[in-house]
């Protein structure tokens, strides 16, 4: 586990990019990939809330439904409506 946290440590120096930041990524108003996270606080069809870095981020819409997640990403899908940092 320690190298393969290392080798992303690496990659991201290298890169110049942030280590240990939340990364939310939007495809128009359907899809939010949220990279780096730590949790779900919550889960509605109308919000979902996930544990940041530094906070909560908060997706507001309609029928929202997590379509993936892993340790480190999570994907979710649905007419997003808002996103609150």
């Amino acid at each position: 586990m320690k190298k393969a946290t290392k080798t992303a440590a690496e990659i991201s120096e290298r890169l110049n990019l942030p280590v240990g930041v939340t990364r939310i990524t939007l495809a128009g108003t359907r899809q939010a990939l949220i990279e780096g996270h730590r949790g779900l606080a919550g889960y509605t069809p109308e919000r979902v809330t996930v544990r940041a870095m530094l906070g909560e981020v908060c997706i507001d819409g309609e029928a929202l439904t997590l379509s993936a997640m892993d340790a480190d990403a999570l994907l979710i899908s649905g007419r997003i409506l808002s996103v609150t940092l």
